[in-house]
């Protein structure tokens, strides 16, 4: 299992029906070279905030990836035989 930890918390969760904040927030706390962003799937203000914080990253030249691909880059392994594990 590999572990995958964010490096960017824009802290969504707090924000609530603030997405422009959310947006705001993970340009602000993301470093020249990215990372791997934090967000939480349960908060809908987050939803609402993905758009603006993709059309950044777009614009800012970041590559956007899946966490199989860049944990397959960086433990040089095949993304194909990595698998999502989930507990219950």
């Amino acid at each position: 299992m590999y572990p995958v930890m964010g490096s960017i918390d824009p802290g969504d969760w707090a924000f609530k029906e603030q997405p422009d904040s959310i947006v705001g927030s993970a340009i602000q706390s993301t470093p020249k070279d990215g990372g791997v962003v934090l967000l939480h799937d349960t908060q809908p203000q987050t939803a609402d905030a993905l758009p603006g914080i993709l059309d950044y990253y777009t614009a800012a030249n970041f590559k956007l990836t899946t966490a199989r691909n860049l944990l397959a880059e960086k433990y040089g392994v095949n993304a194909d035989g990595i698998q999502a594990s989930v507990e219950v």
